[in-house]
């Protein structure tokens, strides 16, 4: 097993407690493939300097002489997309935090710049770095257009960054007369596709509220409600046929006045998932837009335009699709037998898609058996009788455009196990055990006892695994001990096994907190005189 970062190299004084890192936010929240940075962590760093973990390792990540202070550097290839970072120190880790690399030049935004009179003037395409740190305040950026010119403005805030920030996008002409509003086009971080009727400025305000609603009347603001705001006049990518890796990773891309070059696909990186997998970014050289493609073992179609469904040989099956016409739905035909249920889910808004999908399933003669209109939500069917059916998605609101796209997984239902922690990081002492709750959510009649333990020991740890029976309380939880018999502060992995078999390969790794990573941080201190 290989473990990205490292254990920081710092001395505690006996006797004197020390509250582990906090990281609330970094500031900027992304870089540039390519390039370094100087990145402030807002938090508190009792204990300086500090290691780093990142969960691809393709960072690095250096501290300079001011607590808090980093200095980023991104290599020049493969290290496109999201990358999730913890501090760490003796005493224990921060949360997870979330830094954003993206192909296309990027600067922080300057203030003030709080009104459309004192705008930002910025020069395209770019990415602007933002903060809205105070209730009220709003951000501009001036743009110059020209006649018939595209202009795209995106955020990436709750989506991509994880930030607590709710953010809206508007448009505003040289005047000051709003022209387009936005606020929810993938998720809750919004987009604007505009095109200029005459040559002139246009005015780009950025504003929002809390991502979890609150009692907070008017604008929100925050030292955490961090985004990423990109500009472009030029090639935008905005998804990529199939929407998955297969057998082969090969993709063509989908999006705005595209050049005829290759996709880019970043280095397979974890999937915070549950379930684990693999994620790679694709990007398009010269083009705005990333795009976050899953690896899968299914079978890969493309979803062909409905009534004339594609075929789909066997499941299970990994079926994608853009709907970019209005009104359009797309479909697959698939075999099914009578009772032998399936367990089906629609990927739309969780992968940053603008669509609210209808996923509804039709006998061969085009008669709809079934609707299911919950986006993004895992469900079951039963197919009434041996024979062919369609599955079909659309737009609830007939929306369209390059942005909606769809990925759904049919597969026969089977028994399947997925473990979670609700903490990424816990802290305990020396010589006294760290309880962790451990959860079993057993699906499709999942009845194998387990035998829940925690890799890999450093010497001085123990873990004792604990059985998981296949029915009963600890069926669904069980409290795993560990005990560290000298200080510790690093990384394990809480894993199943069927009970009586060690040398098994592990069911599943136990997905760790908001970021459901598979790197719980354990740390140990001495205990007080």
């Amino acid at each position: 097993m290989r473990w990205r970062g490292a254990i920081v190299a710092a001395v505690l004084v006996p006797g004197v407690a020390a509250a582990a890192p906090r990281a609330d936010h970094l500031f900027p929240a992304g870089g540039v493939p390519g390039a370094a940075s100087r990145v402030v962590v807002s938090g508190t760093f009792p204990v300086w300097p500090v290691g780093v973990w990142t969960d691809r390792g393709q960072l690095a990540i250096a501290c300079t002489e001011t607590p808090g202070s980093f200095d980023v550097t991104v290599p020049a290839d493969g290290a496109v997309g999201v990358h999730r970072v913890r501090f760490h120190d003796p005493t224990g880790a921060s949360a997870v935090r979330r830094f954003l690399v993206d192909p296309l030049p990027a600067l922080p935004e300057s203030e003030p710049n709080d009104a459309p009179r004192s705008a930002q003037a910025v020069s395209l395409p770019v990415v602007v770095d933002g903060v809205v740190d105070k209730p009220g305040q709003v951000d501009c950026f001036r743009v110059e257009l020209a006649a018939g010119q595209r202009l795209v403005a995106a955020v990436d805030a709750v989506g991509r960054l994880a930030s607590p920030f709710d953010p809206g996008l508007e448009l505003l002409d040289e005047r000051g007369a709003l022209v387009e509003r936005n606020l929810d086009a993938a998720g809750l971080d919004p987009r604007i596709v505009h095109v200029a009727t005459r040559a002139g400025s246009v005015v780009v305000r950025v504003f929002g509220l809390p991502a979890t609603p609150d009692s907070t009347i008017g604008l929100a603001g925050g030292a955490s409600f961090v985004y990423r705001l990109t500009l472009t006049t030029g090639p935008v990518l905005t998804g990529c046929v199939p929407g998955a890796i297969g057998a082969t990773a090969s993709v063509a891309p989908r999006g705005l006045d595209l050049a005829t070059v290759p996709v880019v696909l970043s280095t397979p990186g974890q999937a915070a998932v549950a379930g684990g997998g693999t994620v790679r970014t694709a990007t398009l050289p010269g083009a705005a837009g990333l795009v976050e493609i899953p690896e899968t073992t299914a079978a890969v179609v493309e979803a062909g335009p409905w009534p004339r469904a594609t075929p789909l040989a066997a499941l299970p099956a990994c079926v994608t699709g853009c709907l970019e016409t209005a009104g359009e739905a797309r479909g697959v035909r698939f075999p099914a037998a009578k009772g032998k249920r399936l367990a089906i889910e629609c990927a739309a808004r969780s992968a940053g898609s603008a669509a609210d999908p209808i996923v509804t399933i039709h006998d061969a003669a085009g008669r709809r058996l079934f609707v299911h209109d919950a986006a993004d939500e895992r469900f079951a069917w039963q197919p009434p009788a041996d024979g062919d059916y369609q599955l079909v998605v659309a737009d609830r609101r007939d929306g369209a455009s390059p942005w909606h796209g769809f990925r759904v997984s049919i597969e026969p239902e089977a028994p399947a196990v997925r473990l979670s922690v609700a903490a990424d990081a816990v802290t305990g002492t020396v010589g006294k055990p760290i309880a962790i709750e451990v959860v079993i959510d057993r699906r499709h009649g999942f009845a194998t006892p387990l035998a829940i333990g925690c890799e890999p020991l450093a010497a001085g740890i123990e873990a004792a695994a604990v059985v998981s029976p296949a029915e009963g309380d600890a069926a669904k939880k069980v409290t795993l001990e560990i005990v560290c018999r000298e200080p510790f502060s690093g990384p394990v992995r809480i894993v199943a096994r069927p009970e009586g078999q060690p040398d098994a390969v592990p069911v599943a790794p136990a997905t760790c907190g908001a970021e459901r990573v598979i790197d719980l941080w354990v740390s140990a201190t001495p205990a007080a005189p």
